[in-house]
């Protein structure tokens, strides 16, 4: 059995997939023993792939696409695992119309995960027709600061934050939901895995045997999320999330479900990818568009198809 270790930027719902993959023995039965590091600071993932150590990152595509862009290191994308951003935006005013509205206005975006919130928010907001450089964003500080300053003081007019955070602020009264970017914004490639050069070139096809066992845990929730058999879903809840009531978990799995967060593949299609490039360009952090045939290794992809 062959090792393949993965530096996680979190421990999120969204991972679910490989967590059933890894319960329901799928990346056993391809021959490799999975384990997932998750790091105190996210960027100590770079530097764990870069050691050799690691295999893989599950994370935000905007890295890869970064660091090649820029000529810094080059990474491939292999497959994704969520297509939805789960964050919600949050105003102090109940009434909201126009999306022009926000022009001349603060939004609070925490910087806990890198800058996949902004960019997000940047490409669908000029998707809205929004003049972003008349919009003030504060993308500095982390998720818990900006969420007391914005319910319990006046730093902002709107926040931009996870569900979880979003759904708080509206139920104490602290805020509005003015918008879910699971509805309101397009597919993307959320979070997705991807590797160094010297594993993509692996003989033993590292990258594509964890692929196929990813792509049959996508199938089995998709085919599975309602009736739980054997309680896999209820379990792996209690284990990673033990705070969390599992009937909570289930319907947020099931809304997730019902918005698109899960794709039936675990592919980068040329259309999500182009539309996030197309942000990550409008937000500053690449210079210029490219396929993505020279960011993700669609030989992945091939493999799993063909052994479906």
């Amino acid at each position: 059995m062959d090792n393949y270790k993965i530096s996680s930027t979190g421990n999120s719902i969204n991972y679910l997939p490989q967590y059933i993959a890894e319960k329901l023995g799928y990346f056993a039965e391809l021959d490799l023993d999975v384990m997932t590091h998750i790091p105190a600071n996210w960027t100590q993932c770079l530097s764990d792939i870069d050691s050799g150590e690691y295999h893989a990152v599950c994370g935000g595509i905007w890295v890869p696409n970064m660091y090649q862009l820029h000529n810094v290191n080059r990474y491939l994308s292999f497959a994704k695992i969520s297509s939805k951003c789960p964050f919600k935006l949050v105003s102090r005013e109940k009434n909201f119309s126009s999306w022009k509205e926000l022009e001349g206005k603060t939004i609070l975006v925490p910087c806990d995960g890198g800058a996949s919130g902004y960019i997000f928010l940047v490409g669908t907001l000029k998707r809205y027709g929004v003049d972003t450089s008349k919009v003030r964003f504060i993308h500095d500080f982390v998720n818990k600061m900006l969420v007391e300053t914005f319910s319990n003081g006046t730093f902002g007019d709107y926040i931009f934050t996870q569900a979880v955070w979003a759904d708080e602020l509206q139920d104490s009264g602290k805020g509005y939901i003015i918008s879910e970017m699971a509805v309101d914004g397009e597919s993307i490639p959320w979070s997705v895995y991807y590797t160094n050069l010297t594993v993509a070139e692996d003989e033993r096809n590292l990258n594509g045997r964890f692929a196929l066992g990813l792509q049959r845990g996508i199938d089995w929730l998709l085919q599975n999320y309602q009736d739980d058999p054997d309680n896999v879903i209820a379990d792996i809840l209690k284990e990673r999330w033990p705070e969390l009531d599992v009937n909570t978990g289930k319907a947020t799995i099931a809304r997730f479900i019902q918005e698109g967060m899960w794709t039936p593949s675990i592919e980068i299609t040329r259309s999500e990818f182009d539309t996030y490039l197309t942000y990550q360009l409008d937000a500053g952090i690449i210079d210029r568009l490219v396929s993505a045939e020279e960011m993700v290794d669609y030989r992945v992809l091939d493999f799993v198809q063909k052994h479906q």
